[in-house]
C-alpha cells in the first residue's frame, strides 16, 4: 500500500508519517437530525421477483411535471422511459429513456428516492424497476408518482 494514500489522521499525535494524504473526517451528524419519515399512506406497492423487472406506467401531459417517492425493500434498479404507443412493445431497448439508469441502487432504503421532472411531451411514461442482480429476493417496491400541474 502506498502511504500517500492513506489519511494523515491515521497518523500518531506526535508523528508527520508514514501516512500521508490530507484527507478529511466525516461531518458529525447527530442522530435526531436523520431522516426519519414513514412510507406515505397512499403508496403503492409493486413486487418484483428475483431475476426480473416490474414498471409503473403513468400518462402525463406536456407542460406538467412528474415527481415520484420510492421505497424499497433491497437494490433495484430504475429508470424511465417514455412509452411509444405505435410501437406496441414490451422491449426496453425500444424506448427512449427520459431520465437516467441507475443500475444498482442500495437497499432497503432508509431514506426514500424523491425527485420531479417536467415532462417533455404528452404520453405515457414508464416508471421501470429492475430486480435483476437478486437469486431469491422478491423486491417490494413502495412508490407515490403524481402528476403536477
Amino acid at each position: 500500500v502506498d502511504p500517500a494514500c492513506l489519511p494523515t489522521y491515521w497518523n500518531e499525535d506526535d508523528l508527520d508519517g508514514p501516512f500521508l494524504a490530507p484527507v478529511e473526517r466525516g461531518v458529525e451528524y447527530s442522530p435526531d437530525e436523520y431522516y426519519k419519515e414513514p412510507v406515505p399512506d397512499n403508496a403503492q406497492i409493486i413486487h418484483i421477483p428475483a431475476g426480473k423487472s416490474g414498471y409503473v406506467d403513468v400518462e402525463a401531459k406536456e407542460g406538467t411535471c412528474l415527481s415520484w417517492e420510492i421505497h424499497s425493500s433491497g437494490h433495484f434498479a430504475w429508470t424511465i422511459y417514455e412509452v411509444d404507443k405505435d410501437l406496441n412493445t414490451e422491449d426496453t431497448t425500444q424506448m427512449k429513456k427520459v431520465y437516467p439508469l441507475f443500475s444498482k441502487i442500495p437497499g432497503p432504503t432508509l431514506v426514500p428516492m424523491l425527485d420531479k421532472m417536467e415532462v417533455p411531451k404528452t404520453g405515457i411514461y414508464r416508471f421501470w424497476f429492475g430486480n435483476h442482480h437478486a437469486w431469491f429476493h422478491t423486491l417490494k417496491v413502495q412508490y407515490v408518482i403524481e402528476t403536477i400541474n
